[in-house]
């Protein structure tokens, strides 16, 4: 459970509450062979309980100079209840002992916007030593947007998910209970909220991210440490 209260002379009021049940499952799936599926879902129902009363600007992360006591206040005072997801199947493939390919597809869905995305993933593992081991995977992602930017009175109702496209590479390295993990990765995005001097709120924008991630985990039993 979420609970924000605030009051600004800038701003506005913002009250709102927020219950988050979720529920996961996953299932491996032995098969004869060199084959085996992996199966997984995750529903989380949400309710929501808001009182607004805001200089709402119609602003984005792409808007420099923006200014919240340029504008009126905007009421919105509600209750929703929503229900959203992800489903997804992987098969995984030994290649040979040291090599294996997976395959899989994920399915996002929501009934506050009615929307769903297709999600498909792969992934190559090589391990070249008990100790060396690289990845590679290339994946297809989606979000339902903030909830300002989707709430009724407020943003735009008609806005579909965000979505982003995954490519990376990685190496671990482990030795003596440490596990060293540097990955070089790239994301395109798609559908970024924008303003939109009609519809407040529109889906048009686009941008990309790059770079290295360093991870160094330990765990000593029975702790579990990571940098």
């Amino acid at each position: 459970e979420t609970v924000i209260g605030s009051r600004s002379g800038g701003i506005g009021i913002i009250e709102s509450r927020s219950t988050e049940t979720v529920v996961r499952f996953i299932k491996n799936v032995e098969s004869s062979g060199a084959w085996h599926w992996v199966l997984g879902s995750t529903v989380s129902d949400v309710q929501l309980d808001y009182n607004l009363v805001v200089r709402d600007n119609g602003c984005t992360q792409f808007d420099s100079d923006c200014r919240f006591s340029d504008h009126d206040l905007s009421t919105a005072l509600a209750k929703r209840r929503l229900t959203r997801g992800n489903t997804f199947v992987e098969n995984i493939i030994d290649i040979k002992e040291t090599v294996s390919f997976a395959i899989g597809i994920g399915y996002a869905f929501d009934n506050y916007l009615d929307e769903y995305a297709v999600e498909p993933r792969v992934r190559l593992n090589v391990d070249f030593s008990p100790k060396l081991s690289a990845a590679v995977r290339a994946g297809r992602y989606s979000q339902m947007p903030s909830f300002e930017y989707i709430e009724g009175e407020l943003g735009n109702p008609e806005l579909g998910y965000l979505g982003a496209e995954h490519y990376a590479f990685g190496i671990n390295y482990r030795s003596r209970g440490w596990l060293l993990s540097i990955d070089a990765y790239y994301k395109s995005f798609d559908h970024l909220i924008t303003s939109d001097p009609r519809l407040k709120y529109d889906d048009h924008g686009d941008g990309e991210a790059r770079g290295v991630g360093l991870m160094l985990r330990a765990a000593p039993d029975p702790w579990s440490l990571w940098f």
